[in-house]
């Protein structure tokens, strides 16, 4: 996280599904599925200068019942991140360690509390 951030600026909630069967995951004797992921966001300016980075790296342990119910309705993430504001481009990224994957998705942001 960019702690020289300066305001004006607002806070973006950002919601993951991910489905777990793309995710290659391990699994145990006991029927236990064991993954490795990392979620991150990253904010650029149009100059493509970082502004803020929010990471996160999830050890996932899901007993079979959990799995079953994640396999339903996908494994759910949150993450928030602090942007200026201004014309800014937030990209998204999951990050599968397990099996090297990633997918990101970008995002071209306006402010409603200014012109740019």
């Amino acid at each position: 996280m960019n702690l020289n951030l300066s305001g004006p600026f607002t806070r973006y909630s950002v919601d993951f599904t991910i489905a777990v069967d793309d995710l290659k995951m391990e699994i145990t004797s006991d029927g236990v599925h064991h993954g490795d992921i990392e979620e991150m966001l990253i904010a650029y300016d149009p100059d493509g200068t970082p502004l803020n980075l929010v990471a996160h790296n999830l050890q996932l342990t899901l007993p079979p019942e959990t799995y079953a119910a994640f396999q339903k309705s996908g494994l759910q993430l949150h993450q928030e991140i602090d942007l200026p504001d201004r014309k800014t481009y937030l990209r998204t990224a999951i990050f599968d360690a397990n099996s090297g994957n990633i997918g990101t998705l970008q995002i071209p942001l306006v402010s409603t509390h200014s012109n740019q």
